[in-house]
Formats: C-alpha cells, sequence, structure tokens
C-alpha cells in the first residue's frame, strides 16, 4: 500500500509537471502568435507608407507634366498670336498699298 500511495504522489507529481509543461508552451505559442501579429502589423504599416510615399512622387511628377504641357500650350498660343498680329499687318500694309495705287 505504501508503494501504491508513492505510485500515486509521483504520478500526481508527473501531471502536474505536464500539465505545467503545456501550459508554458501554450504560453509560448501564443507569444509567438502575437509577435507574429504584431510583425504583420508592422508589415502591412511600412508597404501602406511606402505606396503613399510612391503616390506622393507620382502626384509632383504629374503636377510638374502638367506645368510644362501648361507652359508649352501658352507659348504655342502666344506664338499663334503673334503669327496672326503679323499676318494681319501685312495684310494691313497690302491693302493700303492696293488703295495708293488707285
Amino acid at each position: 500500500q505504501r508503494q501504491q500511495a508513492l505510485d500515486a504522489e509521483e504520478a500526481k507529481l508527473q501531471e502536474k509537471a505536464r500539465i505545467d509543461r503545456l501550459q508554458h508552451a501554450d504560453s509560448l505559442i501564443l507569444e509567438q502568435t502575437e509577435k507574429l501579429r504584431n510583425f504583420r502589423s508592422q508589415q502591412l504599416l511600412v508597404e501602406t507608407l511606402n505606396e503613399r510615399d510612391d503616390q506622393m512622387v507620382q502626384k509632383e511628377e504629374r503636377r510638374k507634366r502638367d506645368i510644362e504641357e501648361e507652359k508649352l500650350w501658352h507659348r504655342t498660343v502666344m506664338n499663334d498670336i503673334k503669327n496672326s498680329e503679323q499676318k494681319r499687318k501685312v495684310d494691313v500694309a497690302r491693302d493700303r498699298q492696293k488703295s495708293m495705287e488707285l
């Protein structure tokens, strides 16, 4: 009976040790899961910030391109106006010359 009591006591101790090991393993798994979640969250944040930076660069490039296109359009319009005025002056001078000849 004494041996049975010792065996029962040993079984209880082993069961308690097994439960402690399982609880420790569970806490390690939970900790690793939390670390993984935090890592993934940080990874997503970095990806989001990088994408935002890329969008800002693209927006600035588009703005500069639009400004250059606007300048080109303005120069084209101004040249068209200048050419039109020159043509008008030539036409006026020609009409005067015709009037003088008559």
